[in-house]
């Protein structure tokens, strides 16, 4: 029990260089690689300069001449150590390395047009800025912008520092038009340089994705992806030795820094949220761990099924004694959630499914306790100005900056019940704002008015008082809710047999929630 409280700690405080490095499955190649580049060429510069000092004194050049050759092989030496000692650290390293790459190829030109211009013409061969260049993107494989830059410097090279000689030292040829042969090959390499690049990071995008794929995951196995979103992706799995089936969650691979961690803090949470309920209408979690990589895992429960907004889109209204089947195991789920002072605050037909459980259809379970909290823990809101939750289903009290409530849960299970019996959503407008101003402002219509025909009068009522402005105008809880749907005059819904009840598909819990509202405009002026 230590050690999960250990791991659990660990996500949720978070590691204080996340954001700060590559992806940790690249930036492991690339730092060896880097600091054997650096290494070498630390080597080749101390070298260099210690050859070029021999043959200046040798040839009984003043010690004018040389100091400067031997100071800027000296710097690009120390920056070669510079740039092996950063890099072990992990943090920058794409940067530090194209950076390295663009001084050595400008330190390069700068000491072979001083050599050209000793001779007095251009020089016989390949410059050595174009073996820089090539190698750079196999050595350092940088994003294709980034290389775009540093080719463009490197290709830029010769031409900038025959220009500063020329302009601003006064040194000449006297016949420059015959440096341009020897200019071309580096643009050429520079080319080169960029097509590998992208193809070098392609290679290496393919290879994390497999790695990620391949990684371990406790006793988990992962077989094929089953949905990705912002902030996160499913995965279905099997156990390694029981080859029982589950669904692991994990935090979106594209998600870096203060997002990732925030990310993984609603991971932990969902985690805490759901390892103590046992209503089989809660999403079940079997595993929790910390994987290669540092980050936090989760298996669940694979379900066979559909969301209540699938069901709505492919069925359209159902009958009213199906909407209060349905509506009333996600009521058990929440009355026992209420019971220990959860709130779900992301209630939504998308984070509910129709399922087959054995034998039994039309089996409801609650998804994604992403944004759980416990009752009068910190604010929903998670920055100035931003809310979570989701515009369809959003109670008022939140969408005015309030906390959060199990009645803001009731809020959230009759905009899906509406949704259900209807065959639509709540309010009709698309924009997050208008939503959000409707929620506050408008009064439900009467679904018998938007189906066209009359339903029960004590469920109308009771479907109306869940969506009430007020919260205690509403259900207190998920377990009065529960009474209340018992108490209605309608006749136990019998499932249709299997097949029949709407399209079957694997789906895992849902993808960890990521939308926000965020507000345009103070509490007050909304409730206007």
């Amino acid at each position: 029990m230590s050690t999960l409280t250990g791991m659990l700690k660990r996500a949720e405080t978070g590691p204080k260089n996340w954001g700060r490095s590559s992806s940790g499955l690249m930036a492991s190649p690339m730092v060896r690689n880097l600091r054997s580049f650096a290494g070498l060429s630390a080597i080749i510069f101390l070298l260099g300069s210690l050859g070029l000092t021999i043959t200046l004194i040798a040839e009984g050049d003043p010690a004018g001449t040389r100091l400067p050759l031997l100071l800027l092989c000296s710097i690009l030496a120390a920056a070669a150590v510079a740039v092996r000692w950063s890099v072990a650290r992990g943090r920058y390293v794409q940067f530090i390395g194209a950076g390295f790459v663009m001084l050595g190829a400008l330190a390069m030109a700068w000491v072979e047009t001083g050599v050209v211009l000793r001779l007095g013409a251009p020089l016989v061969g390949l410059s050595g800025i174009c073996l820089w260049l090539v190698l750079f993107p196999l050595l350092v494989p940088v994003r294709p912008r980034l290389a775009v830059l540093v080719a463009a410097v490197g290709a830029a090279a010769l031409p900038f520092c025959w220009l500063i000689r020329w302009s601003l030292l006064g040194q000449s040829l006297g016949g420059e038009i015959s440096l341009i042969p020897w200019f071309i090959p580096p643009v050429v390499c520079a080319a080169i340089a960029v097509m590998g690049a992208r193809v070098v990071h392609g290679w290496n995008r393919a290879l994390i994705q497999a790695q990620s794929e391949l990684a371990e995951y406790g006793a988990w196995r992962l077989l094929s992806p089953l949905g990705r979103g912002g902030m996160g992706e499913v995965w279905q799995a099997e156990h390694r030795v029981m080859r029982r089936q589950a669904a692991v969650k994990r935090v979106s691979r594209q998600l870096a820094g203060e997002a990732r961690e925030s990310a993984e803090r609603r991971f932990v949470a969902e985690a805490q949220a759901v390892a103590n309920l046992r209503s089989p209408h809660t999403v079940q979690v079997y595993d929790f761990g910390i994987d290669a990589e540092g980050h936090p895992f989760m298996a669940m429960e694979f379900l066979q099924g559909i969301t209540f907004a699938e069901l709505a889109a492919a069925q359209g209204p159902l009958p009213p004694e199906r909407c209060v089947h349905l509506i009333r195991q996600a009521a058990k789920s929440l009355a026992e959630a209420h019971r220990q002072g959860i709130i779900h605050r992301d209630i939504k037909p998308e984070n509910m499914m129709c399922c087959s459980m054995g034998d039994e259809e039309d089996f409801c379970k609650v998804l994604d306790f992403g944004l759980a909290r416990w009752l009068g823990q910190d604010s929903q809101l998670s920055a100035e100005g931003v809310v979570m939750g989701t515009p369809q289903c959003l109670p008022p009290e939140i969408a005015q900056g309030q906390e959060a409530r199990f009645e803001s849960d009731i809020y959230g299970l009759g905009c899906v019940w509406y949704h259900l019996i209807t065959g639509s959503p709540l309010f009709p407008q698309s924009q997050a704002m208008a939503l959000a101003l409707a929620h506050v402002n408008e009064a439900p219509e009467s679904p018998s008015r938007r189906l066209g025909k009359a339903l029960p009068q004590d469920l109308e009522f009771l479907l109306l008082r869940c969506l009430a402005k007020m919260p205690q105008q509403r259900p207190a809880n998920g377990a009065e809710l529960l009474k209340e749907l018992d108490e209605l005059s309608l006749p136990p819904w019998k499932p249709l047999p299997p097949g029949l009840n709407g399209p079957r598909r694997g789906v895992a819990s849902a993808v960890p929630s990521d939308v926000t509202t965020r507000h345009m405009a103070s509490a007050t002026e909304m409730g206007a």
